[in-house]
């Protein structure tokens, strides 16, 4: 199987995060986080994969790992 983890943002502890987990041709978002800047611009990393993506694992309950899913969601 091929496995690919690309963190999308919040890596090194900061801020809200979202990363795509990829084994062979099922793409997972892991978490879909955003911050109270509710700055759309934030998400656009998600975009590329949003049409691909075959199930989301959220982490935690938090609006920091789920506040953007719903824009994501919606839009994508």
């Amino acid at each position: 199987s091929k496995y690919r983890f690309t963190p999308l943002y919040g890596t090194n502890n900061e801020g809200p995060v979202c990363s795509i987990l990829q084994v062979d041709s099922v793409y997972i978002l892991l978490d879909g986080g955003w911050d109270d800047r509710l700055d759309e611009a934030m998400l656009a990393p998600v975009q590329p994969y949003a049409e691909k993506l075959n199930a989301v694992l959220i982490s935690h309950p938090d609006f920091s790992h789920i506040g953007g899913l719903p824009y994501i969601y919606s839009k994508w």
